[in-house]
């Protein structure tokens, strides 16, 4: 099954401490549908966006597409549970969705 291993920080929401715990991290990935082309609308990922946010986005040019690969919420959380402050920040702060997002750009991928 294809991984990727987490090399550097994104610019998301999270501190910085908890987005250098993901350093160095293997998840796997299910297969090609885990590699995705994702909407940015450059707010905050703490919630997810509504369809006027998405509208102002590409109204205001803030709105960019990116490659980035889906990995299993639960999956990723417990490879994070090493460092159990940043899991827990992680529950509290995002919203609960089935996949976690990661941004090909700070991604390595191991075959």
């Amino acid at each position: 099954m294809p991984s990727i291993r987490i090399t550097g920080v994104s610019a998301g929401p999270a501190p910085i401490w908890v987005q250098q715990a993901w350093i160095g991290l293997e998840l796997p990935l299910r297969g090609p549908s885990d590699i995705a082309f994702c909407f940015d609308t450059g707010r905050p990922a703490t919630a997810r966006p509504g369809l006027f946010t998405l509208i102002k986005a590409l109204i205001t040019g803030k709105a960019r597409f990116h490659k980035a690969y889906r990995v299993d919420r639960e999956t990723a959380l417990s490879k994070l549970a090493c460092v159990d402050a940043a899991a827990d920040w992680y529950r509290t702060h995002t919203f609960a969705s089935a996949r976690i997002m990661f941004d090909a750009t700070i991604c390595e991928t191991i075959a």
